[in-house]
């Protein structure tokens, strides 16, 4: 899927929280029903880690049927939004592309709250995101510690 190019109305750049607002607000609505198939589509979102470029997200998605109410799906998932804000003629967009984790994003890089936030999965790219981003953290973490003690040893040295 590409590219995904929205027009908003702002005389000026619109800024993080802007952003993040509009594409909870645009991607992931609160309620949804289908009368035909029977089903009501609930979702909470949290947003997770914001910068320039990236936006991850974890939503607790569940499916019932409306006349029941007997709950047919309850799964958190991961999403990872890549956002840019494009001007022309001081007119601005928001272009978005939006990849859950059972696509298997190349980024990743989310924060390790998300991580834990997240339900069982059975989909193999899924599993392998989380790991790969599993991975990502241990490696900056020990980098970061391997810095940390470079940084002590020339301390002593002094």
């Amino acid at each position: 899927m590409g590219w995904l190019v929205c027009p908003i109305h702002l005389d000026y750049r619109p800024g993080l929280s802007y952003v993040q607002d509009w594409l909870l607000k645009e991607l992931f609505p609160a309620r949804r029903e289908n009368k035909e198939s029977d089903q009501l589509v609930e979702m909470e979102v949290k947003a997770h880690t914001i910068k320039f470029g990236v936006l991850t997200v974890s939503s607790r998605i569940k499916v019932s049927e409306l006349s029941t109410g007997k709950v047919l799906k309850d799964d958190t998932l991961a999403t990872v939004i890549l956002w840019e804000v494009r001007s022309s003629h001081r007119q601005y967009s928001i272009c978005y592309k939006d990849m859950d984790e059972t696509v298997g994003p190349y980024e990743a890089k989310p924060s390790l709250k998300l991580l834990k936030s997240l339900g069982p999965c059975l989909n193999t790219r899924s599993q392998n995101w989380r790991r790969n981003c599993l991975n990502n953290f241990k490696r900056v973490n020990d980098d970061v510690r391997a810095h940390i003690l470079r940084e002590a040893d020339d301390f002593r040295g002094m």
